[in-house]
């Protein structure tokens, strides 16, 4: 009979269970739903392709006679996101693994703090940002290698990182971020180009 009774109490506590990972899955759904934009039409323009498409279309292709190795090839730079990064805790403490059945209210705090800090939705702006910024740089490398069609196709896919990072982006890191590329662009423009 005691053994019933055990199969019932692990069933309700299962049950319990279940319905909360439900009701936590679809809070975290909720808010990574709440971090997307979905107006963006203020901020969006066509300057930062056009700025691209001006500096690509206005280097000039390296001369036959040079030799490839004479060219200057640059490579994508990673971009570490340090400060987010270094205030991820993900050794566990004592602590966290007996949890007290009497005190909910730090199981929820626990749950929050540690579906915060996981949560990957918060990140992805900053990695689309550092998507476009590869993708800038690959186009300028195939307008100094001739290839024309590349560095366009990568000049879209900046502008397309771009605007899918501002969906993830406050008002004002999209505009610090857009002012950066810009003004990297207006440089790029501005050097005197070799022919």
């Amino acid at each position: 009979m005691s053994s019933d009774k055990d199969n019932n109490s692990l069933k309700t506590l299962l049950d319990t269970l279940q319905t909360l990972f439900s009701r936590v899955s679809t809070l975290n759904l909720t808010r990574r739903m709440m971090l997307h934009r979905k107006s963006d039409s203020a901020l969006l323009d066509k300057q930062i392709l056009s700025a691209l498409y001006e500096v690509v279309e206005k280097t000039p292709l390296p001369n036959d006679s040079k030799n490839r190795e004479s060219t200057v090839v640059y490579e994508p730079q990673t971009v570490a996101v340090k400060s987010a990064i270094s205030n991820i805790d993900v050794t566990p403490k004592k602590g966290d693994i007996t949890a007290s059945s009497a005190s909910h209210k730090d199981l929820s705090n626990r749950l929050h703090a540690t579906l915060s800090r996981t949560s990957d939705a918060i990140y992805v702006g900053e990695k689309l940002s550092v998507s476009a910024w590869d993708h800038i740089r690959a186009s300028l490398r195939y307008v100094r290698e001739k290839n024309a069609g590349l560095a366009k196709i990568h000049a879209d896919l900046a502008s397309e990182a771009l605007q899918q990072a501002s969906h993830y982006m406050t008002d004002e890191e999209y505009l610090v971020l857009k002012a950066s590329v810009l003004e990297e662009l207006q440089k790029l423009r501005e050097q005197p180009i070799d022919e």
